[in-house]
């Protein structure tokens, strides 16, 4: 599916401590080289030491009219437990929540449809190794801003008129994902392995129609 805007981007993660040369880590990406994209992910700050021992700051890139620009939250995100995480990319301004409540506000976003929303990555065509290390159980991806104040997120996403993706653990099969929305967009699982890991990472690539 390509990436558009207005657009909430939102899933349940239980990130893992990513490691050196890892500081940032996406949930769902749509970022072309040199381009930007609109994404959501977390990032540990810093170039010539990193404190690992802290949380990570969850972060979005948008796409204003006049260039790349990034939304950071001083509010972090728990490794090793499980969060809700959205980004709602609107046509006023952008807002970040973290389990219910709004954590950061940016610019608006601009709408680009040339390259795909990918799961668990940078981008379909980004080079870099911004891979996401932990677990993710369910991801909703909807049309327009989804969320305006602070709400109680569900344990589950239930389809709706604006729901465009949605992903749930209990409809894999193989390397396959199964879109639950009804829009047919759905997914297939790539193992690739990152330089410095053990074992392979997953990334859930969201399938153009």
């Amino acid at each position: 599916m390509d990436r558009f805007a207005p657009v909430t981007l939102e899933a349940w993660v239980k990130p893992e401590v990513p490691g050196p040369g890892r500081e940032m880590r996406y949930f769902i990406g749509s970022d072309i080289p040199e381009k930007s994209g609109i994404s959501i992910g977390m990032w540990y700050p810093g170039f010539d030491y990193i404190d690992w021992s802290a949380e990570p700051m969850f972060i979005a890139q948008l796409l204003p009219e006049n260039g790349s620009r990034w939304v950071v939250s001083n509010t972090r995100i728990p490794v090793g437990t499980w969060s809700h995480v959205a980004g709602v990319f609107g046509s006023e301004k952008s807002v970040l929540f973290l389990n219910g409540r709004p954590v950061a506000r940016g610019l608006a976003t601009g709408n680009s449809p040339d390259t795909p929303f990918v799961i668990g990555h940078a981008g379909r065509d980004n080079p870099s190794n911004h891979f996401f290390v932990g677990k993710m159980y369910t991801i909703r991806i909807s049309r327009g801003e989804r969320y305006h104040d602070a709400f109680t997120p569900s344990t589950t996403f239930e389809k709706d008129d604006a729901t465009l993706l949605l992903y749930d653990p209990s409809h894999v099969e193989g390397n396959r994902v199964t879109d639950l929305s009804g829009k047919g967009n759905h997914g297939v699982i790539k193992k690739r392995e990152a330089p410095g890991d053990s074992n392979s990472l997953v990334d859930d690539e969201t399938a153009k129609k």
